[in-house]
């Protein structure tokens, strides 16, 4: 059942979405690539990507186009994984500190699975064992690392992704181009919303892989602020999703509405001496593609 649900709210999300896959480029592995668009690997350009696991090779492609790449990712794992494949040059920066909408030190619950990596900070396997790390907001964290701009965000956060868009729809940074994993299981409604707000900060999908999103935004759209009326519902998935498509929205239980429209550096100070190694930002973004 589980199955036959996940297939049935990608479609829709397909259907809802419509993204037009123009002018992308896979880069990484088929377990841990991306797609993005040519326009946004340019050389300077900056990429932030959270959730390493044992696989950066997306992050270490951007490095190779040229990027400056920051990678986060506070499991043990993860850190070992990426002290022996970073590049050692001041373009590649690995952060052990995890994504979320507050300043902590918080749980990260393991998977069921011993052999996998990812851990999860709202416990998506429902496990009993944890560590604990660090957290902070992206705007928070750039702030420390002395980035003025983000130009590809890339977040594989085991369920944290709803909490950390809320985070960036309200404080910021914008980035040109984000890819996100709505891990699962999670409400479909969350999801939802957390895409819409995406949508109200002018942002649209270009590509859809199974639960991987890669959005762009679009700068010439009006940036303000997004809406959610409230529709009843006409049909019903198990017992908590309502749909209909009403007028180019589709609506979810009377709740929501879609509308169209190589450093290893320890934890805190050392972050902040991350700053004098880059040296002076020109604070000037370079888009293309008509976003920005």
């Amino acid at each position: 059942m589980r199955k036959v649900r996940d297939i049935l709210l990608r479609f829709l999300l397909r259907v809802w979405l419509h993204p037009r896959p123009d002018g992308l480029e896979r880069l990484g592995s088929s377990y841990g690539g991306w797609w993005v668009p040519k326009w946004s690997l340019l050389p300077g350009n900056v990429a932030y990507c959270a959730g390493a696991g044992e696989d950066v090779t997306f992050d270490l492609a951007l490095h190779t186009a040229g990027l400056r790449v920051t990678t986060f990712d506070p499991t043990p794992r993860a850190i070992e994984h990426v002290g022996v494949v970073a590049p050692n040059d001041g373009h590649f920066r690995f952060v052990p500190v995890g994504w979320w909408d507050a300043e902590a030190v918080i749980r990260f619950y393991a998977p069921r699975n011993p052999l996998h990596v990812s851990h999860s900070i709202v416990n998506l396997q429902k496990s009993r064992d944890y560590f604990t790390a660090r957290v902070a907001t992206v705007r928070a964290l750039a702030e420390e690392l002395g980035d003025t701009r983000i130009d590809i965000i890339k977040m594989d956060v085991e369920g944290a992704e709803l909490r950390v868009i809320a985070s960036l729809v309200e404080d910021g940074p914008m980035p040109a181009v984000m890819c996100v994993e709505f891990d699962q299981p999670q409400s479909f409604r969350h999801v939802v919303r957390a895409i819409s707000a995406l949508k109200g900060k002018g942002f649209r999908a270009v590509k859809i892989e199974g639960w991987n999103l890669t959005l762009v935004r679009q700068a010439s759209r009006q940036m303000g602020e997004l809406d959610y009326p409230h529709v009843g519902a006409t049909a019903t998935l198990g017992s908590d999703i309502g749909l209909r498509n009403e007028g180019g929205s589709l609506a979810f239980g009377g709740s929501a509405v879609l509308d169209h429209g190589s450093h290893l550096d320890p934890v805190s100070p050392e972050i902040a001496s991350l700053k004098n190694e880059q040296g002076a930002e020109s604070g000037i973004s370079v888009t293309a593609g008509g976003s920005g």
